[in-house]
């Protein structure tokens, strides 16, 4: 796997031998011992290329089954409970993470009617939030594993949902077991598992494009009001701040895996055509390791010029907002779009430009722009985006005459057509009519 870095997405050529070894997948034996990095092109092949990821999850998916088959239940009958019980199964349920940010509010309506258990992998992070949760399994990885497993598999568990399927390998190699009779998935990491023993994935009426469920997921699609995720309050109070006039700061908000040589490449059209000094401020979401940023520097500022970049570090959330708040716009990555840096760039009124795919990891932006009548922000391809990029910099009044539009009041139409009961509704639903639901693939529309 040492070929599939996420540095490797930056320069030229590497970009596009990726691609090429991406096409080796076949070759893989299906009884391959599953490597500890197993996860890395399961993850990052959507980010590298989002047509191909099917085939690589397909026959990731394929080879952990034929290794785990002994651990597999299938045909489990669930115990009738005065309180029934639902696992969440995730790494990342901790303060500050994205995972936690999108679904705590969501997580917390289940706890009305369900008993909560949070299924924790790895070692345990300080700020993890246990507060909902009513027992904690910790799974490490090593060789006590499978008796977790079996404590999971005993714990007689209505549903078990994975929020964040793909970014870390428990998470893979139990989204391919039968841990309980319904097995839900979400936009925590928003892409289908394509084939493993998940059963749904609840998503967004306003994130999704009906006609292509059959292509974009191997789960049962269930559609909820808005989203399907709902962002936390921004914990902070905006200062204001205010700056010189140069340079033009463009905040590129995208974790690492985000940042790849053909955006940046299409980025470089920018400082030919504006008429400000540019600097693009990039918060990668790095750990605190100075060579790592400093590689990523070097691959950044090859394409952009070091003088018209900042790469900024491991940093608090209060710095953060802080530096965001400095900037003059925001703009989307692509085609791996984000969704808490759209909520944190209109709370703080700056405009954010983003392209409309066909995925609803590229159009969140865009769903959360129309609700807040800022369709003219959204672009359709590349020329659009960057001529709107351009026009916006080059164009004060008109900037001055967006930000206007993007005022406290609108910014709170998010929260209103979000709402985490729509959430709660899909699991009812789910686990009251999943005998019903069995052999049709058919999405189905929560109101």
């Amino acid at each position: 796997m040492d070929f599939f870095d996420v540095y490797d997405f930056i320069t030229e050529r590497h970009y596009h031998k990726i691609q090429d070894h991406l096409e080796y997948i076949d070759k893989i034996e299906d009884n391959l011992f599953i490597p500890a990095d197993f996860h890395i092109p399961y993850f990052l092949s959507t980010y590298i290329n989002p047509v191909k990821d099917r085939k690589i999850k397909e026959r990731i998916n394929l080879i952990i089954k034929n290794n785990y088959q002994g651990l597999n239940k299938n045909n489990r009958k669930i115990i009738s409970l005065l309180k029934p019980k639902i696992a969440i199964a995730s790494e990342n349920f901790c303060s500050r993470h994205s995972i936690h940010r999108c679904y705590y509010e969501f997580i917390k309506e289940l706890e009305k009617d369900y008993d909560l258990t949070l299924i924790e992998f790895g070692e345990l992070p300080k700020n993890t939030d246990h507060d909902l949760f009513k027992e904690v399994i910790n799974i490490k990885p090593n060789a006590e594993n499978n008796l977790k497993i079996a404590q999971i598999i005993n714990s007689n568990f209505s549903v078990i949902y994975y929020p964040d399927i793909g970014m870390n390998m428990e998470s893979i190699l139990l989204s391919n077991l039968r841990l309980a009779n319904i097995q839900v998935t979400g936009y925590g990491h928003p892409v289908s598992t394509f084939g493993s023993e998940i059963d749904y994935f609840i998503g967004g009426f306003d994130t999704e494009i009906l006609k292509n469920y059959q292509s974009n997921y191997s789960e049962k699609l269930i559609l909820i009001p808005g989203l399907a995720v709902s962002s936390l309050y921004p914990d902070y109070i905006p200062k204001n701040i205010k700056k010189n006039s140069d340079p033009f700061i463009i905040i590129c908000p995208w974790t690492i895996q985000k940042i790849n040589f053909f955006h940046l490449n299409k980025l470089k059209e920018l400082l030919k055509n504006s008429n400000k000094k540019l600097l693009f401020r990039f918060f990668p979401a790095l750990n605190s390791c100075k060579q790592l940023q400093d590689n990523l520097v070097d691959e950044i500022a090859k394409i952009l010029g070091k003088e018209n970049i900042e790469v900024i570090g491991n940093i608090s959330a209060l710095k953060y907002m802080e530096l965001f708040e400095e900037g003059d716009i925001c703009i989307d990555s692509y085609p791996f779009g984000g969704h808490n840096i759209v909520v944190d760039s209109l709370f703080l009124g700056k405009p954010i430009i983003a392209i409309e795919g066909e995925k609803a990891y590229n159009k969140f932006a865009g769903a959360i722009l129309k609700k807040l009548n800022l369709d003219e922000l959204i672009a359709r391809n590349y020329d659009d985006y960057l001529n709107k990029i351009i026009n916006i910099i080059n164009n004060d009044q008109y900037r001055e005459s967006i930000c206007k539009k993007i005022t406290p009041d609108n910014f709170k139409n998010y929260y209103q057509y979000n709402r985490p009961e729509h959430f709660k509704k899909a699991i009812d639903y789910i686990i009251e009519n999943n005998d019903k639901l069995a052999g049709n693939k058919e999405p189905i529309i929560i109101t």
